[in-house]
């Protein structure tokens, strides 16, 4: 999937994984810099299955936000870059989330019989 992304002119961007293994869950952000594909664990969290272990669930709540963010950050990036391609515009720098993060970003499918004739 990054290599899709990358192929398409989006420029530092990650990807993210989950993952869950017995009662511990990781999560994972994949990128690629300066010629180099990596992979950084962001953190690693218990998973609730008990009422006694609810304790845990502002730890976890909050690393799922962050690959929340980052996935908003990627969409967003995406979804500019899709929209210069089809305005033919020459692809500049494309601004992160706002740190107020009050728009939230919306995918969707533009046909080209939709749009305005010039």
């Amino acid at each position: 999937m990054l290599d899709e992304i990358l192929k398409i002119g989006v420029d530092d961007v990650s990807v993210l994984g989950i993952l869950i293994e017995g009662k511990q869950m990781s999560t994972y952000a994949m990128n690629f810099k300066c010629g180099v594909y990596r992979m950084i664990q962001l953190g690693e969290y218990n998973v609730i299955t008990t009422q006694s272990e609810l304790g845990c669930f502002g730890a976890l709540f909050t690393g799922l936000m962050q690959v929340k963010n980052i996935a908003l950050d990627t969409a967003r990036l995406i979804e500019a870059t899709e929209r210069e391609h089809l305005h033919g515009k020459k692809r500049g720098h494309v601004s992160q989330r706002s740190s107020t993060g009050s728009t939230t970003p919306t995918l969707k499918k533009i046909h080209l019989n939709t749009l305005p004739q010039r």
